[in-house]
């Protein structure tokens, strides 16, 4: 019993250094959890940012393949209407060729490719700030999508529409180049995803 009374009167005279050596060590662990929580809170605030700029150049992607198709097609039937008129009347052809030309005004009045262009070109600026190694994917760049586009336009050319055959050919080769390009799209955005 003494044993207990000599602790306990150990434990009244020392209150002071026990109650200053706690509230020190509980400090130390609330500064340690402070900083860990500060840690976890910008990792998710960086992850935040990181996600919504690679989504916004996604989807512009997206966007700027879906609208270089349909201007690919805009142009393809428009060709093919004027290349099998060359069999048709006078009349009927310069009928189709106002009509072509109206048609053609208002496309260009739209001039979406032009807006889904810029649109693509500032998410993939923004996007090479956060993920500077975006630039390793040659598809994703601007100049390729564009070089993309150019090539596929300059094939449709009259002499395609001679035939059904070299029609279907030209459109099969444009299925084809623009799969690649989306599908490579994807891969290397789901790459991207997966390194957040």
């Amino acid at each position: 019993m003494i044993c207990f009374y000599q602790i306990w009167a150990w434990i009244v005279d020392n209150i002071n250094n026990i109650i200053s050596a706690t509230s020190g060590i509980a400090t130390i662990v609330a500064s340690v959890v402070a900083i860990f929580t500060l840690k976890i809170w910008r990792k998710q605030q960086l992850y935040s940012t990181k996600i919504n700029v690679l989504m916004e150049l996604e989807d512009n992607y997206e966007i700027l393949l879906a609208e270089y198709g349909n201007t690919f097609n805009w142009i393809f039937q428009r060709q093919k209407l004027a290349a099998e008129s060359k069999s048709k009347t006078k009349e009927y052809r310069q009928e189709l060729d106002k009509a072509i030309k109206d048609d053609f005004q208002k496309f260009l009045s739209e001039n979406k490719l032009a807006v889904y262009s810029k649109s693509y070109q500032l998410a993939y600026c923004r996007a090479l700030r956060v993920f500077p190694n975006i630039a390793s994917a040659e598809k994703l760049k601007f100049s390729e999508m564009e070089n993309f586009h150019t090539s596929c336009l300059e094939k449709i050319k009259t002499e395609c529409f001679e035939s059904k055959e070299a029609s279907n050919e030209l459109l099969n080769q444009f299925s084809v180049q623009f799969c690649d390009f989306a599908n490579f799209g994807r891969q290397q955005f789901l790459k991207f995803r997966e390194l957040l």
